[in-house]
């Protein structure tokens, strides 16, 4: 095995000299070893060479390293390093010099010191601790046993009356590379055959109850000198551990506490629900037993039996796990000692496993007294409650005057008489269940009849040579949820048999059988696991759902027996609602997009408000009824009770609440802002009242003119018409100072005589325009731009990848000549900034007026001509060109750039100077710098040992307050390259500015599935992420969802899309929808369409006008206009070279 390394103590590796051989395994060898670099000793894990050549081994490998650096836990052994190379793969971890806990137990056992029980409970609880922890994070162990239990001294005690040693907890995952694949196959397990689960036998889906058990027998054989079950073949294993009670530890050990009796007891349940719920709660439940111990606390211990490994059946080699079919069938054959050669009793109590007992002996006593054959743990049940006897023709129950009563078939029982109790009729003890069973073979083999549900929750038919068994019969699901059931098979004929299993009535995608079929030895009895998943979508309706199992021997037709089972499917309600646009002017139409995502049909109702209580709203339904998954659209029209006259435009906030019927106070509340204008503009008004003044004064100098006019022969008076001035105000009103000119109306004793005046006067004007008031400018509301498509200028000569504004000012950047150019919206016109770039740019931003850019390029020309040596950033001032130190290293370019509020710079790519992949440049030292603590061991993101194809890069950046989220090609983000922390950054990460640590987004990852999936495209807009890219599954919280190109993170979910067609390289989002742009097509319900550019109304995903004719790579919008750049040279019908505009009808 391990010297097929081929290696030599002295010899280094990487950075590690192997200086001694600590053990020797399947996989390979461990060494300790010497980190040249750090200085201290190490524990490495060297695999063999025709493992890390397999390339299968190697991404499993990679795949539980990456998991096992994740844990950060005192008594979980540190993965330090791991490297994959050619012929080479090997595991670096922190070195423990401790012994084993096999070696620790027999050391103490050897030297005549036994250890004290409240040591012994103080381990196990720092194991029961490190596992909760582990299986928080997502990971079990598959293989706890002394073996892979250190222990290392530590300087003060671990906690209260603990020993003064840490337990370390090694080989996370390890389980899964020696005996299979990433994922558990059905009818295969692995593990040490003496401290396997029950599921782990049945090569069942495993969480961390299967280690709780594991630990239970290492804690078992710590207390009581030896192992529940001694084991040597798969086999036994699955025998035992499956259908075995352990001895009792009590008998094994007189005088042990009795809380201890029963912590190990329930440690070892034979189901997962019976044990102990979390390694937290068993830890307490240890700590708790060593406070109660008094003067019981030492234990005499024999020296722990050597680890046993899998014993392969023929033909299967022993990396390739044991299938369990085969170890049933051998199990069959074997002669192995079967309980059930007596007659024997099953018991069950609502939320309790149904448990055996053998009825060994003609007469047993059953109830909560001590001394009880049959000891039931109930207040219900008097101390002697009832006694079974044997008869001639079966078994008698005997009432011993109980206080709660003894009930047969539902009929209480005389005390003190005996009745018959037959095989299937239900005994009912307090709040138990019994029904007997005859011996198989044996003289009590009568013929059962169907029995009825044992507890609720089991039923078994019999039927001719086939016995069945379902347990439960009866369950109830909500959506995602699963459960197992577990159909035993039972051989009642003279023959072998060959029986095949199945079932009716449940869609077959929600079913999963551990095997289909079993031979059988005549007498013998298997079990068959048959789990049952319900999907998270709309598919699983609510209801009751009858099914069958059924059991049938192919060599005979007739041969068959059914047990009927029914399912609830628990009703759900869920909705999505959206609304677009979220910004509406009185009488325009608004669209909110519904749909019933739960699984039952849901009446909803709609309604608006707003605080001023100055809106009215007009749905085209206020009530919708929805089947599961049904989508409707509703329209709604804002109208103001109260238009004012005048004024400015008021922006009034308001809300719309939709909810189910059902559930009235479960309200989603979609958020909006209602635009009324007053009923004459704010330029109008002063308008009007020019207007009026003049009409004042027309109609004052019409009145003179025909009632107040002179008579030409009197004195000279000039009359002098106004000049005409429509704009005018008059503003001369009728005074009584002399020499004043008056324009006066005839008094009412005036005469045909005109005035005469005795002297002559200067020449009066009649003036009512005497003085003129400027008009005040209108302020006129902008005319929002007619929708469609929009050329810019004539567009580019060439790619475009990258598009960002400021105002009317847009910054274009890509691979034509000179790399960045500005077009101006509000001349309509392109400009330079200087000379350019003298390469490609592939990202902009701006911050304060200035533009920063990044791509493939070494200098930035200013308009003088004169040359900036750059290097892939620069930074245009508005009116020349600077670096920023010495930029990045060109190896090949930098793909992104973004800004934050304090002036720095992040820049992301592919590179690794000055740091890996992405660099931050300080604006208050003006030096680059990485995101983590030492930048010369590797802090960025990456793949471990770079064994990917095509390497490791970023490809976008954003902002959002403290945290810088980071997207591209990468599996794991890192402070260093020693503090690999991060869980499941795979494509995306998140820095975040205060804490300076990397993290994970939404609880996981963007496509894990191989390295060709990347994320491409970010946006931040209104508390939402948006990420576009190459890839169809997230990671969310320990579950994988479907996702298509696109998924947005709000913070608390996941958001899913399932209706687009290829990869996405450009995002943008504002109140008209979510807009994406790249290798894209659309296909909704219908048929697919192809178009480069698309937009998501929040019901729907639709072709922004018919597309471009080629991909679309950089998309921006201002709110009202939405540019879009790349290859094409068509949009919307339209010439259009690499860029264009857009304005949403």
């Amino acid at each position: 095995m391990a010297v097929e390394n081929n290696v030599k103590l002295g010899q280094q590796i990487g950075i590690y000299r192997l200086d001694a051989l600590l053990g020797e395994g399947g996989m390979g060898s461990v060494y300790q070893a010497y980190d040249l670099n750090l200085q201290r000793k190490v524990a490495l894990k060297l695999m063999l060479p025709r493992l890390a050549r397999n390339e299968a081994f190697r991404a499993r490998f990679l795949q539980e390293a990456r998991a096992a650096a994740r844990l950060d836990h005192p008594s979980i052994i540190r993965i330090l390093h791991f490297e994959s190379l050619p012929d080479l793969l090997y595991l670096v971890m922190a070195y423990v010099s401790g012994p084993n806990l096999r070696r620790y137990v027999s050391h103490r056992v050897e030297g005549n010191a036994p250890l004290p029980l409240a040591e012994i409970l103080g381990l196990t609880a720092q194991v029961a601790d490190a596992l909760g922890y582990a299986h928080q994070q997502g990971i079990v162990h598959r293989d706890i046993k002394p073996d892979n239990l250190l222990l290392q001294p530590v300087s003060s005690q671990t906690a209260s009356g603990e020993p003064e040693l840490r337990v370390i907890v090694t080989d996370f995952g390890l389980a899964k590379l020696q005996y299979g694949g990433i994922q558990t196959q059905t009818g295969t397990f692995m593990g040490t055959l003496p401290y396997m689960s029950p599921e782990q036998c049945k090569g069942q889906e495993l969480d961390g109850r299967s280690d709780l058990y594991s630990l239970g027998v290492v804690l078992y054989q710590l207390v009581t000198g030896r192992l529940p079950f001694d084991v040597s073949s798969p086999t036994e294993a699955l025998y035992n551990h499956v259908n075995v009670a352990p001895p009792v530890p009590a008998q094994l050990r007189p005088g042990l506490p009795g809380a201890v009796n029963e912590l190990l007891l329930r440690s070892l349940a034979k189901e997962p629900e019976n044990r102990y719920l979390n390694g937290e709660e068993m830890a307490v439940a240890l700590r708790a037993a060593a406070v109660e111990l008094g003067d019981w606390d030492e234990t005499t211990l024999t020296p722990l039996p050597q680890s046993m490994t899998p014993v392969p059946p023929s033909g299967v080699t022993r990396t390739g796990g044991v299938n369990l079919s085969q170890a049933a069938q051998s199990l069959n054959s074997a002669a192995i000692t079967d309980p059930r050669r007596f007659d024997h009793l099953l018991l069950a109590k609502p939320g309790e496993n149904t448990r055996a007992v053998p009825l060994g002996r003609e007469r047993l006593l059953i109830g909560r007294g001590e001394n009880c054959d049959v000891r039931l743990d109930d207040e219900l049940v008097s101390t002697e409650h009832c006694r079974l006897q044997k008869s001639e023709r079966g078994w008698q129950v005997v009432d011993l005057n109980s206080k709660n009563g003894t009930f047969l078939q539902g009929n209480r029982l005389l005390a003190g008489v005996a009745e018959p109790w037959e095989p299937g009729q239900t005994l009912r003890v307090g709040r138990h269940s019994l029904q007997w069973r005859p011996a198989q073979g044996g003289q009590s083999s009568a013929v059962m009849s169907q029995m009825g549900s044992l507890g609720g929750t089991m039923l078994r038919t019999t039927l001719a040579d086939i016995g069945l068994t379902v347990e439960p019969a009866q369950l109830s699901l909500g959506r995602g949820e699963k459960a197992v059931l577990q159909v035993g098979i039972q051989n009642l004929g003279q023959r072998v048999a060959h029986f095949r299993l199945t079932q009716s009535g449940l869609a077959p995608a929600w079913t999963q059988l551990s095997e289909d079929s079993v031979q059988l030895m005549p007498g013998a009895e298997s079990y068959i696991s048959i789990t049952i998943q319900l999907p998270k979508d709309e598919t699983s309706a609510s209801g009751t759902l009858p099914f069958k199992i059924e059991a049938q021997s192919p060599a005979s037709g007739a041969l068959r027996a059914s047990v009927p089972c029914e399912l609830l499917v628990r009703a759900e309600r869920g909705m999505n609602v959206a609304m677009q646009p979220t910004q509406l002017a009185v009488g325009q139409t608004g669209r909110i997009a519904l749909q019933n995502s739960g699984n039952a049909p849901t009446t909803y109702k709609m309604r608006g408000q707003d605080s001023a209580g100055a809106l009215n709203f007009d749905f085209s339904q206020t009530e919708a009824t929805l089947q599961p998954g049904e989508k409707q659209l509703v329209t709604v029209q804002t109208a103001v009770k109260k238009r004012p006259w005048v004024g400015a435009a008021q922006m009034v906030p308001f809300t719309i609440d939709v909810f189910a019927t059902d559930a009235p106070s479960d309200v989603r509340q979609l958020s909006g802002l209602a635009t009324i204008k007053p009923r004459l503009p704010a330029w109008l008004v002063p308008l009007l009242g020019v207007a009026l003044l003049l009409l004042c004064g027309l109609s004052a100098g019409g009145a003179y003119a025909i009632f107040g006019r002179p008579d030409p022969t009197a004195t000279q008076i000039a009359i002098v018409p106004p000049e005409p001035e429509p704009t005018a105000t008059p503003e001369r009103l009728p005074t009584d100072e002399p020499g004043t000119p008056v324009a006066t109306e005839p008094a009412s004793t005036a005469t045909n005589e005109p005035a005469v005046t005795n002297e002559p006067t200067a020449t009066a004007t009649i003036a009512p325009t005497a003085t003129l008031i400027p008009s005040p400018t209108p302020t006129l509301t902008p005319t929002p731009p007619a929708p469609g498509p929009r050329s810019l200028g004539g567009g580019l000569d060439d790619e475009v990848r990258a598009i960002e504004g400021d105002g009317d000012l847009v910054y274009v950047g890509g691979r034509f000549p000179r790399g960045i150019r500005l077009w101006n919206q509000a001349t309509l016109q392109w400009s330079e900034l200087g000379g350019g770039v003298d390469g490609i740019v592939n990202d902009i931003a701006i911050y304060e007026g200035e533009v920063y850019v990044t791509g493939s390029f070494l200098y930035a020309i200013n308009g003088d001509g004169s040359q900036v040596e750059v290097r892939n950033v620069a930074v245009w001032s508005g009116s020349s060109w600077r670096a920023l130190g010495g930029g990045v290293s060109a190896n090949p370019q930098s793909l992104a750039i973004a800004v934050d509020d304090e002036g720095n710079v992040y820049v992301g790519g592919s590179f690794q100077s000055p740091a890996r992949n992405i660099a931050r440049w300080l604006a208050s030292e003006e030096r680059w710098s990485c995101l983590g603590y030492d930048c010369t061991l590797d802090a960025g993101v990456r793949y471990f040992g770079n064994d990917a194809s095509g390497g490791d890069y970023v490809n976008e950046i954003v902002i959002a307050g403290d945290d810088v989220y980071v997207a591209g090609q990468f599996s794991v983000a890192s402070e260093d390259l020693n503090n690999i922390n991060v869980p499941r950054t795979t494509n995306l990460a998140v820095w975040n500015r205060g804490t300076e640590r990397w993290a994970a987004v939404g609880g996981g990852l963007v496509n894990n599935v191989n390295y060709s999936n990347e994320v491409h495209a970010l946006a931040y807009y209104d508390g939402v992420l948006y990420v576009g890219g190459r890839f169809d599954t997230i990671y969310a919280f320990g579950e994988y969802e479907f996702t298509r190109y696109i998924a947005a993170w709000d913070g608390t979910s996941w958001q899913t899309f399932t209706n687009l067609g290829s990869m996405v390289y450009a995002i943008a989002v504002n109140e008209n929808g979510i807009y994406t742009g790249g290798e894209i097509s659309v296909y909704n319900e219908g048929p697919e369409v192809a178009s480069y550019v698309t937009r998501f109304n929040g019901f729907e995903w639709q072709s922004v006008s018919s597309g471009t004719n080629d991909e679309v790579l950089a998309l921006y919008t201002d709110g009202v206009y939405l540019y879009l750049g790349g290859k094409f040279t068509n949009f919307a019908g339209q010439d259009a070279a690499y860029v264009a505009g857009w304005v949403e009808p």
